[in-house]
């Protein structure tokens, strides 16, 4: 599995409650009932940065045009996004649905290192703290996979002791991402192939988030080893909530989407939109049985 993200923020000067209607109920329907996106993703995690996080919870900073959202989608492969973004439903049905700004992050990772500590977390608890690290000058991609995935999250992982503030540590590695697949989408203007990792720390509340960093930042080897592979000043944070929308990775899943059911109302209608440009398009009847 893979994972496709994109940081992004509401349109410059949009509500932001629309913005989380939009993307929290509107979007969300919208895939649901496109089979592509469902055939493709096999897990869709939406995340908000939390207001009035201190500094203090933020190991790189905060990125100066103010990301807001981050999605992240989980998926078999590379293929599975080509056949998305190349298919017939995905442009009609979610490309015109533009409700965010036009500037993104995008990165496709893998993940090399998963760590839980303790009793672990349930999805949609506490807060989550994203990093976007840019790499150090020099350190090529399996550099930066061979001291991250070893050394450094094995010192991350003593920090971590026995989960009183850090409850899952997973850390995922850039992946080629030609940036042509998205021309003509919304994310054309996104910045691609960026960072070369993304850090995901799991933590019961914002206080914990402080605690942790704080280890992190007093524990020399651990300075050392991140100041080998990152660099802090391209990076990034964002102290977020996590909403897991739906996972088909795990042991026990919800049912498949109904529109993949042949006669739910969900199939029904989905058969019977027309493509842009045809929706008030007569379509010649013969004998009464349109053709």
């Amino acid at each position: 599995m893979i994972n496709f993200w994109l940081a992004s923020r509401p349109k410059p000067g949009a509500d932001r409650d629309m913005f989380d209607f939009e993307w929290g109920v509107i979007h969300v329907a919208l895939m649901l009932t496109t089979p592509s996106v469902m055939a493709g993703f096999a897990k869709y995690s939406q995340h908000r940065a939390v207001d009035d996080v201190p500094d203090s919870c933020f190991p790189y900073g905060r990125h100066e045009k103010g990301w807001y959202s981050i999605a992240n989608h989980v998926m078999p492969d590379v293929h599975a996004l080509e056949a998305i973004f190349g298919g017939e439903d995905y442009p009609r049905r979610m490309q015109p649905h533009s409700f965010g700004d036009k500037e993104f992050v995008i990165e496709l990772t893998s993940v090399v290192t998963d760590h839980s500590f303790g009793p672990g977390m349930k999805p949609g608890h506490g807060v989550k703290v994203v990093n976007f690290v840019a790499p150090a000058e020099g350190v090529d991609r399996d550099t930066f996979e061979h001291v991250g995935r070893g050394e450094y999250s094995a010192r991350i992982a003593e920090l971590a002791g026995e989960g009183e503030d850090l409850r899952r540590y997973v850390q995922n590695t850039q992946l080629p991402l030609d940036a042509a697949m998205f021309k003509g989408t919304l994310f054309e203007a996104g910045g691609v192939q960026t960072y070369s990792g993304i850090e995901e720390l799991w933590f019961p509340d914002r206080e914990a988030a402080r605690r942790f960093r704080e280890r992190r930042e007093a524990d020399q080897k651990c300075r050392e080893l991140e100041s080998s592979i990152i660099d802090a000043g391209r990076s990034f944070s964002m102290t977020v909530v996590e909403r897991v929308v739906w996972d088909y990775t795990g042991p026990d899943t919800l049912p498949r989407p109904a529109v993949e059911t042949p006669g739910s109302v969900e199939a029904g209608t989905l058969a019977t939109e027309r493509n842009w440009g045809q929706w008030n398009t007569e379509i010649p009847a013969k004998d009464g049985v349109l053709t």
